[in-house]
């Protein structure tokens, strides 16, 4: 048992805390909305509920999921219904493509080169701007970028906390937006798309619809969590009396770097390759009218 005594807090955000810890896990929270769904099927089959179907007018009544022919519908289709699902293979490369970049330490290597050379004020916006695109290494971001914002922070006799809540919240609060085109984009988009086509089979649109509000809005909540953490969040702290102020530990090793060398080389090659391969007007990424947006193998 431990001897530390637990002081009662107060106030908002102690009151957020508190209730914040009630939260049970998501995966407690999705079982439980599966319950509710199942549940809701078989309450409102019962009450005779109904709905019209925006496009083609017809009246659908609400089946309950809880009968026996149900299940056994639900089960036989399961395949199916994962075949079909629009995200299914993108989800399944990435996941594949993640998976291996961030084993093989590219990543976190990557994160270190870009914050080892930022020194005063500015690494605080470095830090605020590199969680907000950390979104492209999935949720990997939120154990690496936060870490690493903490040793920038006590390498600079900063106090080390501020880097790790400054790093955890801009890639919290920055997931679903980026600079570079990324899983919420092509993951969200066929969905949306799907959905629409219950009201409009001919709507469509491209992974890069809003691409123009997520890039900017990255750096809005870059400048934002930059301008909290240095007016509000610091103040707070005060000086850091701590000990192992000194060296930051973003150490890049000479191995790291080479390979790190290559590997934005292999991707530069890449996206020169399909520029090149994209400019001709027949194109084999471009659509039968020409297009890199609509219809277009490129997307």
């Amino acid at each position: 048992m431990s001897d530390a005594v637990i002081i009662e807090k107060r106030g908002f955000l102690s009151a957020v805390e508190r209730i914040g810890n009630k939260i049970p896990h998501p995966l407690a929270i999705f079982l439980g909305i599966i319950a509710l769904v199942l549940l809701l099927s078989a309450l409102l089959s019962w009450a005779g509920v109904t709905a019209t179907h925006p496009q083609s007018g017809e009246v659908i009544a609400v089946r309950s999921m809880l009968t026996i022919d149900s299940i056994l519908t639900w089960m036989s289709r399961l395949t199916a219904n994962l075949q079909n699902f629009p995200v299914l293979a993108v989800v399944i490369v990435m996941a594949a493509v993640t998976g291996i970049a961030e084993q093989v330490g590219f990543f976190t290597v990557a994160i270190k080169q870009s914050l080892r050379n930022v020194r005063g004020i500015y690494v605080v916006f470095a830090i605020a701007c590199i969680a907000a695109i950390g979104n492209v290494a999935g949720d990997v971001s939120f154990a690496i970028i936060p870490a690493l914002s903490a040793s920038v922070f006590l390498g600079m006799g900063r106090h080390p906390l501020v880097g790790l809540f400054l790093g955890y919240a801009v890639v919290g609060g920055a997931f679903g937006v980026s600079v570079i085109p990324g899983g919420f984009d092509v993951i969200l988009t066929p969905i949306s798309v799907q959905s629409a086509h219950l009201y409009d089979e001919s709507f469509d649109m491209n992974i890069l619809n809003g691409y123009y509000l997520l890039a900017t809005s990255t750096i809005v909540v870059a400048a934002i969590a930059t301008f909290v953490t240095v007016v509000f969040v610091e103040p707070r702290f005060g000086k850091y009396e701590g000990e192992l102020a000194g060296t930051p530990d973003i150490v890049v090793t000479d191995v790291e770097r080479r390979a790190l060398r290559r590997s934005y080389l292999a991707v530069g090659l890449f996206l020169l390759a399909v520029i090149v391969a994209a400019i001709p007007q027949n194109s084999f990424l471009r659509s039968p009218s020409g297009s890199l947006v609509v219809d277009a193998p490129l997307m």
